[in-house]
């Protein structure tokens, strides 16, 4: 398929978000790529006139507005590509997120154990699997500038200890007679060899100072592995902390999150505690006055540590300058583990309503009094390699898929669809009851009336 025209659309900052690896790598194939905000254009109806002469849709969006702009695209461009993708993670019991992009041509997924679950879906429903694993969408990768000055200490430490094992060899090695001097080697390099030994020590002792992590770790342990990585990076010990609009809901459970972090940046008072604001509007959300955003509380207090700072700067941004970050639920969270920090799940929060559950027998989940930063945060294998997936890896592909696939007509083929979702998915249905099978049958509405 070539791609004349691509239209990206998405509601809110953080949908946007998620399109930007994807569109950078569409345009890096030479196509043309156009970004369309539902808010601006005042919805799907209004964008869809600019969707007609598109050849792929891209769409970062909620459910009802997919399958509004399906419905649309189905009488002004029938042959536009359609691709899904998820702006942040996905909870089982979402399960209406799934149903509502089965008639895209592709449906994005953010980790194999989301795409287990959308294949559930898809049997279900007797469609085709058009699922591909693409990963946390959302991720932008950490500063590349940091990136380039821990690659360069590093093998400025190899270079260091290269030379230290050169020099040592030919200290021991025999000299050659006509080389001898008084002193047994040439005169005006009697003392060379200490000297070199001397400086080489120092520039591994200078790299061991700028890449040890605070709780002084040796540099063996560092490079085993890419998590370790960001021990590396030059940078002053420091955390993020991810807020989130409605998590946890209600004013004493914040004012109560809060109090647990001045508590630890109390504790830590050598490292730097920031917290990235999450306003309402990022995420298409409105604030019903039970939330309170965390810099309201904050500066209620009357004195607060020096080293707690409220920001509102980008998350790679804090990522490339943080080694470890803490948070209850945020997708914010999988950027940390992508980026190699330590991450911290608060558990003083745990909860199904907080979708801490996402996290269950990750490793990464503890109360804030439990937290050593020099310890811990890194996810295990098993957990990580079923939820967490690198979107940069898996680009190519993807791109690939999209430039080649081709609009096919999607529908539920069976009968009963709503009967079939809950026997394929009895637990899930037991547990959370009616209210998930009535968001499931007004999404099934909305698929089957498209």
């Amino acid at each position: 398929m070539k791609c004349h025209s691509i239209k990206v659309v998405y509601r809110s900052f953080a949908h946007e978000k998620a399109t930007r690896l994807l569109t950078r790598k569409l345009r890096e194939a030479g196509c043309r790529v156009d970004a369309i905000s539902l808010n601006d254009f005042g919805g799907p109806k209004e964008a869809a006139r600019e969707l007609s002469d598109a050849d792929v849709v891209v769409l970062s969006c909620g459910g009802k507005d997919i399958n509004e702009i399906l419905s649309l695209l189905r009488d002004r461009n029938g042959k536009a590509l359609t691709v899904a993708l998820f702006p942040g993670i996905v909870v089982p019991e979402q399960l209406e997120a799934f149903v509502s992009r089965v008639r895209c041509s592709i449906t994005l997924l953010n980790s194999q154990f989301d795409a287990r679950i959308y294949r559930r879906v898809c049997k279900a429903l007797g469609m085709p699997d058009n699922g591909v694993v693409f990963g946390a969408a959302w991720w932008d990768d950490i500063d590349e500038q940091c990136d380039v000055q821990a690659a360069d200490t590093r093998q400025e430490f190899e270079h260091a200890n290269l030379m230290k094992r050169q020099l040592k060899q030919e200290s021991t090695a025999p000299r050659e007679p006509e080389h001898v001097g008084v002193m047994g080697c040439k005169p005006e390099l009697e003392n060379t060899t200490g000297r070199e030994l001397e400086r080489a020590d120092a520039r591994k002792r200078d790299f061991e100072q700028e890449v040890a992590p605070v709780c002084g770790h040796e540099h063996a342990d560092v490079a085993d592995s890419r998590q370790q990585q960001t021990s590396a990076d030059p940078c002053p010990p420091a955390t993020v902390f991810f807020e989130q609009v409605d998590v946890p809901y209600g004013a004493e459970q914040r004012a109560r999150l809060v109090d647990l972090l001045i508590a630890l940046a109390t504790r830590f008072p050598a490292r730097t505690f920031y917290i990235k604001q999450r306003h309402a509007t990022q995420t298409g959300k409105t604030d019903d006055g039970a939330c309170l955003p965390l810099a309201d509380i904050l500066n209620s207090k009357p004195r607060l540590p020096n080293n707690l700072q409220i920001t509102d700067q980008d998350v790679s941004q804090l990522l490339a300058m943080a080694d470890s970050c803490l948070t209850i639920s945020s997708s914010a969270g999988i950027e940390g583990i992508l980026a190699g920090k330590r991450v911290y799940i608060l558990g003083d929060f745990a909860s199904r309503q907080n979708f801490t559950h996402y996290f269950k027998n990750s490793g990464l989940m503890m109360p804030a009094d439990a937290i050593d930063f020099c310890k811990g945060g890194y996810p295990t294998k098993t957990w990580q390699s079923a939820n967490v997936a690198n979107p940069h890896a898996c680009a190519e592909a993807v791109l690939q898929r999209v430039l080649n696939g081709t609009a096919q007509p999607r529908a539920i083929t069976v009968k009963r669809p709503l009967l079939r979702l809950c026997l394929f998915f009895p637990l899930l249905c037991l547990r959370y009851g009616r209210p998930l099978i009535r968001r499931v049958r007004v999404t099934l509405i909305r698929v089957q009336n498209g």
